[in-house]
């Protein structure tokens, strides 16, 4: 299952979070300091539900809906806004 998650503050990056931990294809856009950290350090969640670490470059994070590589994520089965 493919999923873009637009909008990556702490709402858009928490449902990411448990969607990557399924083993759901994810892609993030946000704003392009959000985007920098995440292509940086990856997404790690800890807290009350568990904690989750996504290294950088198992998801896709971009500033730009055009930005989205490859047709298998331009053609997302969800989008979450």
């Amino acid at each position: 299952m493919r999923v873009v998650v637009v909008g990556a503050g702490g709402v858009g990056l928490g449902l990411g979070s448990f969607l990557l931990a399924a083993g759901t294809e994810v892609a993030f856009v946000g704003r392009a300091a959000t985007v920098a950290a995440l292509r940086r350090d990856g997404l790690e969640r800890g807290g009350r539900f568990g904690a989750h670490r996504a290294a950088p470059g198992t998801f896709a994070a971009v500033e730009h809906l055009e930005e989205l590589p490859g047709a298998d994520v331009a053609a997302p089965d969800f989008v979450l806004a």
